[in-house]
């Protein structure tokens, strides 16, 4: 056990080390991505993470100061123009603006990163001002009952309901969203990561089993397919990154690209990967979108056998949508297990080619069964 610990160990310095500019060093906290992605319990949880970088969003715009203590039209602004530029796979919380600081003590301008996951669990990252207290004091008056042993405190409901708009389960959703008929959902909070999770899988949990679901532990998932992909992107603004065969392999496409005998025939010959990651970047805000996407296959040398397949369908496009040219492929390669292809929308926007809005696209396929 204590060889296969040293093993991760070194797995992971190495992992660390590739994601890290080459000012930094392993040491150094790990890029934000990979802070959500130690949050996966690889043996009990589909892998699927929507990721956002709220701290590299307020840089962007110029906006690094802003909390929800922020006067609301400021606070609005910047998140009007996130709404207008960027695409992000997780509610950006509009809604939430004016009722939540009051009701809550906080709202997405606080946070430097958010993630979902597939058991439902909203993981909160907060900045350096955050203030665990007010939270405490809102879970509170609301009926929340707190245990206390452990490191991490977990907060159960009550059985009484909330007002729709004030749920905490709607973080998964925005308020129009379709009504539930859950009780609110369990809440932990860890303050000395400045971290709060929204488990949303019903108030029946026990106390030990929420904090286990709240702890990270980047090491239990390090050489995975899917964090060698979270690795794969860089720094994004945005991503999703995903190892779930529900999700990657789901749509029949031999239907669906009948109509196109050339892309369907290149679609043939591809190999199944492992996981499967997109996410997106800026130089500027304003500045063009450039999008990456990371397959990890089993063996090298099906990534290398696949490379000139994908980058060809990229350049074909959609026979079912738009022409091909809605993207330009920037560049292709492949590193280890991974194949990675950057492209950069011709009208400069990230949507609608990240998240699982675009896993309909022929180069994202699985390939056929094997």
């Amino acid at each position: 056990m204590l060889v296969l610990r040293m093993v991760l160990s070194l797995v992971l310095a190495l992992a660390l080390a590739l994601a890290a500019p080459a000012s930094g060093s392993v040491e150094d906290a790990p890029p934000p991505l990979l802070q959500a992605m130690a949050y996966v319990h690889p043996k009990a949880d589909t892998v699927s993470v929507d990721f956002v970088d709220w701290a590299q969003l307020k840089r962007l715009y110029g906006h690094e100061g802003i909390t929800s203590a922020s006067p609301l039209a400021e606070r609005q602004r910047f998140m009007l123009e996130v709404a207008r530029n960027e695409s992000l796979p997780v509610p950006l919380g509009l809604d939430r603006l004016a009722t939540w600081p009051e009701a809550w003590g906080w709202d997405n301008t606080d946070l430097d990163w958010q993630a979902r996951y597939w058991d439902g669990r909203n993981v909160l990252r907060f900045g350096e001002h955050w203030d665990p207290a007010p939270f405490r004091a809102a879970l509170e008056s609301f009926g929340y009952q707190r245990n206390a042993s452990g490191g991490i405190e977990g907060w159960q409901p009550p059985e009484d309901r909330m007002t729709t708009d004030l749920r905490l389960e709607l973080m998964r959703g925005e308020i129009e969203g379709p009504e539930t008929s859950h009780t609110y959902a369990p809440v932990t909070i860890d303050s000395a990561e400045r971290t709060v999770v929204i488990h949303d899988i019903g108030p029946a949990l026990p106390p030990k089993s929420l904090r286990r679901a709240a702890r990270s532990d980047l090491e239990r998932i390090a050489d995975t397919p899917a964090v060698r992909d979270a690795i794969a992107l860089g720094d994004v603004i945005a991503a999703t990154v995903a190892a779930s065969p529900e999700y990657l392999c789901r749509w029949p496409h031999e239907d669906m690209l009948a109509e196109d005998p050339e892309v369907s025939a290149v679609v043939d010959g591809l190999h199944r990967y492992q996981a499967r990651a997109d996410g997106y970047a800026r130089s500027g805000a304003g500045a063009p979108a450039t999008v990456r996407y990371a397959f990890s296959y089993k063996r090298p040398r099906q990534a290398r056998a696949d490379l000139e397949a994908r980058s060809a369908l990229v350049e074909l496009g959609t026979p079912w949508s738009s022409p091909a040219g809605e993207v330009a492929l920037l560049d292709a390669r492949v590193e280890g297990k991974e194949l990675i292809l950057d492209v950069e929308p011709l009208h400069g926007h990230p949507g609608p080619y990240t998240g699982w809005r675009y896993v309909w696209a022929p180069f994202a396929s699985c390939g056929p069964s094997r």
